[in-house]
């Protein structure tokens, strides 16, 4: 009785262990701040920040695992913005979708509700998206991420082939998770 006990307390161990994601759990985090927000990200990834303008507020922030990797982990610009006009742009990336031939697989609606979330007590609208390009499958997130005490908004994203997604959507996910605005 004793070693059947033991063999199930192993395979059950073993089970879990299999089963858990240790690819996140090992990385080593980094944190970027530039004054506006803030995130962590592993330090091993290649980061780049790029100013579109002059204005420090308008500027995108690239980090990929490595510089020839399809998969692309985005931060672009800081704007103003009411919670309608959020649920506006929400409504776009819907509209829009459709006619890009892109697929929204984390809901079947118009009705920007249904992608409504909280991340880090901030509102957000989250997509999951998928894309049929040059036979390749591509698959992404959306996050429409606000600030709704300052009024600001921001758009996160990540994408990548079906396979780079799937390797490292987990990793980005825990940078999303991660996001702080700083006003």
């Amino acid at each position: 009785m004793k070693k059947i006990l033991l063999i199930v307390l192993a395979l059950s161990l073993l089970l879990v262990v299999g089963c858990s994601d240790d690819d996140d759990n090992t990385l080593v985090w980094d944190t970027y701040s530039n004054g506006y927000y803030a995130f962590q990200y592993p330090a091993e990834w290649v980061i780049t920040d790029e100013y579109i303008d002059e204005s420090n507020t308008d500027h995108e922030v690239i980090i990929q695992p490595n510089k020839t990797s399809t998969f692309k982990f985005g931060i672009y610009g800081i704007y103003t913005e009411t919670k309608d006009e959020l649920r506006n742009e929400a409504l776009y990336v819907i509209e829009s979708s459709q006619e890009d031939g892109l697929t929204i697989l984390n809901g079947q609606t118009d009705n920007p509700k249904e992608y409504k979330r909280r991340i880090n007590n901030f509102l957000a609208y989250h997509f999951i998206l998928e894309e049929e390009s040059d036979s390749q499958l591509w698959k992404g997130e959306l996050f429409l991420l606000h600030d709704e005490e300052n009024q600001i908004s921001m758009d996160i994203e990540f994408f990548g082939d079906a396979n780079e997604y799937n390797s490292n959507s987990s990793v980005a996910k825990r940078i999303v998770e991660s996001f702080e605005f700083l006003y």
